[in-house]
């Protein structure tokens, strides 16, 4: 028999910034007016989002909680990476709230490198267990993106991202998959889930 292990991912804190500016996207539009500049900023915020979900990455610094109903194993690769740090492992107690000391640090450590970044078990750590509940039983939170700065981000998925948005610019409508010209670029960045 099988075991079913749900997972949800749910971005807590969004990022301060996109990876593209409205002033970016209107010099390489060259849009030389100011009357669209809040429907631009919306468009470059779907487009970025548009882009993390192709991608599978998170571009700007963001605070992500990524919630299972069984332990994953001794090392649990954390979606949306670049992974740059974990802030905590909490187990949720049978009233839906979430135990913060439950599962001390001292007991896994974090592993940056490489996509996606991991946690993983230290030697002699006993995975978590919860006999609280039966779904969401555990969630990892931690923080993800190339930085916290636009320029952080690897510049061809920036230059992608200005196509993506004038593509969208030029329909007024943003597509959830980018426009042909720039996937292959974008490829080199996407992540598989397996």
């Amino acid at each position: 028999m099988t075991i079913e292990n749900k997972s949800r991912i749910q971005i807590a804190t969004a990022p301060a910034t996109t990876p593209i500016s409205v002033t970016e996207f209107k010099l390489f539009a060259r849009i030389d007016h100011d009357d669209e500049d809040a429907a631009l900023a919306l468009m470059i915020s779907a487009v970025t989002d548009a882009a993390e979900r192709y991608l599978g990455r998170a571009l700007i610094e963001q605070s992500i909680t990524y919630t299972v109903d069984n332990w994953p194993g001794r090392e649990v690769e954390l979606p949306y990476p670049p992974l740059l740090s974990v802030t905590g492992i909490y187990l949720r107690k049978s009233d839906g709230t979430w135990d913060t000391t439950a599962y001390a640090a001292t007991n896994y450590y974090v592993i940056t490198e490489g996509i996606p970044g991991s946690i993983a078990l230290v030697t002699g750590a006993t995975e978590p267990t919860n006999g609280d509940c039966d779904s969401g039983r555990f969630q990892i939170r931690y923080k993800a993106g190339y930085g916290d700065e636009a320029t952080d981000v690897p510049a061809a998925i920036r230059q992608a991202l200005l196509v993506w948005a004038n593509n969208a610019y030029e329909n007024r409508v943003v597509t959830i998959t980018p426009p042909e010209e720039v996937r292959s670029a974008l490829s080199l960045y996407r992540v598989e889930r397996v």
